[in-house]
């Protein structure tokens, strides 16, 4: 059987607390207190009231004190408290309702009307108290989903992080060791055995960093790391790591930094060096005769804090002007022949394009079909105080 709901009448009036009585313990429990300072023992004890009635005028602590006490106590604060007050008196009804009172009865007392606003306000405080245990168990399981993504989170981390270092690692040594080789006096088949091998390595490390890196950003795994980097140095080892591809093809690459530019630099080199080897990489894929050059220019010099513009500028194949909206897009290229005949994943331009927007820059390009291409980005840069 489901209990009554209680109500507590606050009055100083036993005729008062009579005639309510009366009226509502047939549908509700009641309880009683004869003063203020009683009305808040009871209000604040167990099981408490679901609503209650509050006299205004009573000696030494009215209704307008009572009901500032109960609305300052986190244990009462949410009961419904209406008002009781004289049919004609001139009680100021909007001082009531600023202290917290939801409604006003009045005497002489209409029983229908008493019970239909207990019922009233019963129901709104049901329906409210429902909809917190909602909001209660909705916020419990919405933190649960935020440790479980956290968790997620932090096992993908761990995850990418083992890989890289599981899958580069080998890859390196195998380059490694095929450079080490070419480096000795080879006989000419034995040493195209080994350049192939070299090649291959190569173009697998580069499919093992676009993957990584697309599933690093996809994770939103990537920061800025702030270290100390030589930029011509940066510049001629990624260079270096393309000669001999560059060499087969017959283009001559060019590294514009004009003289005046410092070298030494506070910024991310790792991400930059993925950028670039990105750009540049995708350069020489898309051109099969010609040059590629790096021009590198330094703009909005303010103290130590500076803005340089890359720009990779090929002779290559271009792009078509209907096929510019794909260029950023996840394993895209401009037709799936590109795919056949030159290579790659199709995420190197998009895992460029996010490295960029970490970097506080933006990548554009500018492109015309069998006229070569210029992409290009800024990214801001301090200047290392050893400058």
């Amino acid at each position: 059987m489901t209990d009554k709901p209680r109500i507590l009448i606050i009055d100083d009036t036993p005729g008062i607390i009579h005639i309510l009585s009366g009226i509502l313990s047939n549908e509700y429990t009641i309880m009683v207190a004869k003063n203020g300072e009683r009305g808040l023992q009871r209000a604040l004890s167990e099981p408490p009231p679901d609503l209650i009635l509050l006299d205004i005028i009573m000696p030494e602590m009215n209704g307008y004190d009572v009901c500032i006490e109960l609305k300052s106590h986190i244990e009462t604060a949410d009961i419904p408290v209406i008002f009781i007050t004289v049919m004609g008196e001139e009680e100021n009804e909007a001082q009531g309702f600023e202290v917290g009172a939801v409604d006003y009865i009045t005497k002489p007392f209409n029983p229908e009307v008493v019970k239909a606003r207990l019922h009233t306000h019963l129901e709104l405080k049901q329906h409210r108290d429902k909809l917190e245990t909602l909001v209660k168990a909705r916020t419990a399981e919405l933190e649960l989903a935020k440790k479980t993504a956290e968790d997620a989170h932090a096992a993908k981390s761990r995850f990418l992080s083992c890989m890289s270092h599981e899958l580069r690692t080998p890859m390196n040594g195998v380059v490694s060791m095929a450079e080490l080789l070419l480096s000795m006096e080879l006989d000419p088949e034995h040493e195209e055995l080994v350049e192939i091998i070299r090649s291959s390595a190569y173009a697998q490390l580069s499919v093992i960093e676009d993957i990584l890196s697309y599933a690093s950003l996809a994770a939103g795994l990537e920061q800025i790391e702030l270290l100390e980097f030589s930029l011509r140095t940066l510049c001629e080892k990624i260079f270096a790591m393309f000669a001999v591809a560059a060499f087969e093809k017959d283009i001559q690459l060019n590294l514009n930094i004009p003289a005046y530019m410092a070298d030494l630099y506070l910024g991310d080199a790792k991400k930059l060096r993925q950028v670039l080897v990105h750009l540049v990489g995708n350069a020489i894929k898309f051109t099969p005769k010609g040059s590629v050059s790096l021009d590198i220019q330094a703009f909005n010099h303010h103290g130590q804090r500076i803005i340089l513009e890359f720009a990779i500028i090929d002779t290559g194949i271009g792009i078509p002007a209907s096929k510019h909206d794909l260029l950023f897009q996840s394993f895209s290229q401009v037709s799936t022949g590109h795919n056949r005949r030159y290579g790659g994943t199709g995420i190197g331009l998009t895992n460029a394009h996010e490295l960029i927007h970490i970097m506080k820059g933006e990548l554009k390009f500018e492109t015309e079909e069998n006229q070569g291409s210029r992409f290009y980005f800024q990214i801001p840069l301090n200047l290392s105080l050893a400058s």
